[in-house]
């Protein structure tokens, strides 16, 4: 257990990640093996290798930006994506409808039920003083 510990010391992380204009930058404690910047649909947009830091810059058909980072020791970070918008808020086209007719039913269902249990366990209780 002390090895494992131990070994948490050790294992590289990021020092940051920062999207300065159109250009995504980032940091690492470690020298990787490994960066990749990978867009839609898994395709690879940039890969650079042996680096600590390492920067990609957003072109325009760039909606979607993920980074793997990939350490000589096996460790990976993975990165949230970066999705480019039009910045206006998003508007979702769904949206809860309330079915009454349901929820009533659902209602008067569980008050039987409850009323049930009520009925017999005022029954049991009769039962047990005689």
């Amino acid at each position: 257990m002390r090895d494992k510990y131990q070994r948490i010391k050790y294992l590289p992380y990021l020092y940051s990640a920062k999207i300065i204009n159109d250009t995504f930058r980032v940091s690492l404690s470690a020298t990787a093996e490994k960066i990749s910047f990978i867009g839609q649909n898994g395709k690879v947009l940039s890969e650079i290798t042996s680096v600590q830091k390492a920067s990609y810059a957003i072109r325009k058909p760039d909606t979607y930006v993920r980074t793997v980072i990939t350490f000589a020791d096996t460790s990976s970070i993975y990165l949230n994506p970066i999705v480019r918008y039009s910045g206006e808020k998003p508007v979702s086209k769904l949206s809860a409808k309330i079915n009454a007719r349901a929820t009533n039913f659902l209602r008067i269902v569980y008050f039987l039920i409850a009323l049930t249990g009520v009925y017999l366990y005022l029954r049991q209780k009769q039962k047990n003083k005689r």
